[in-house]
């Protein structure tokens, strides 16, 4: 767990050292969140919907566990909380969010021009034509896509580096802040309430036993990803909470997914 954990401490804790040196200015970390939110995330979306395959996508039963219980804490908390099944939703509702006070119709069509814009949004249908074979990429541009979507992890552990050292006079020490009532209540919801709201669908309603259950019980339990706080930052909708929730949420699944690993496969 350490081996997993420590190079993702790592690029924050550089990125944060290199801020506070004046290594990169302030406004680095805003200019990075956006290289990541619309190239390297979307490649990255991109990559994963056009090579996956009918046979990894036929599993309803474990589709299903993850995506209630994912949907089930995003309802929860007032923050962005996002998986890979809730990216939509959660941009929907951002963009939403961004455009209300219009009347009606014009909030539904802003919203929707938004969407048709956003390149997380474009990037998975576009994918889909490569899935169904109506298009192959070209192995060039194949590669292209691969190396902005490896990027996407390592910038956005560094734009969060760069935002917890960021000049603000109410900026607290990461730490501290992970510490606050609403970041833990949100670790919570996502390592103890998610985990057991899967494994119950998962075990009961779904039927999955052996090591798909336990797979889709220890993929609820991961810690909330740094798409999460791309997002925030991105719309700016509680980007601090969010960045803090990271933190202390990655910290705390040391525990949550060891926990997981050895109950489950004495229960399902």
């Amino acid at each position: 767990m350490l081996n997993i954990l420590a190079p993702i401490f790592a690029l924050i804790a550089i990125a944060y050292a290199c801020r506070r040196l004046r290594i990169f200015g302030p406004n680095a970390y805003v200019e990075l969140n956006r290289f990541v939110v619309c190239l390297a995330l979307p490649a990255l979306i991109f990559d994963v919907v056009a090579h996956v395959t009918p046979a990894q996508l036929d599993q309803p039963g474990f589709v299903a566990s993850f995506g209630i219980g994912a949907l089930v804490i995003f309802a929860l908390p007032p923050a962005v909380f996002t998986t890979c099944v809730l990216f939509g939703l959660a941009i929907a509702l951002l963009e939403l969010d961004l455009h209300r006070g219009h009347a009606a119709g014009v909030t539904v069509l802003k919203v929707l021009g938004s969407l048709a814009r956003n390149p997380m949004v474009i990037a998975p249908v576009c994918a889909l034509t490569v899935t169904v074979g109506w298009i192959e990429i070209p192995s060039a541009v194949d590669r292209v896509i691969k190396l902005l979507a490896g990027s996407a992890g390592p910038c956005a552990l560094v734009s969060l580096g760069l935002f917890l050292a960021r000049d603000d006079p109410r900026n607290a020490h990461p730490w501290s802040a992970a510490l606050r009532p609403r970041p833990l209540a949100l670790v919570a919801l996502k390592l103890v309430l998610q985990p057991l709201v899967t494994a119950l669908l998962a075990a009961f309603v779904f039927g999955l036993k052996g090591m798909d259950a336990q797979l889709v019980v220890i993929l609820s339990a991961l810690p909330t990803g740094t798409g999460a706080f791309m997002l925030a930052d991105y719309y700016k909708r509680d980007p601090e909470v969010t960045s803090a929730t990271i933190l202390a949420s990655t910290v705390a699944s040391v525990l949550s997914l060891s926990v997981c690993l050895a109950v489950l496969p004495r229960w399902i």
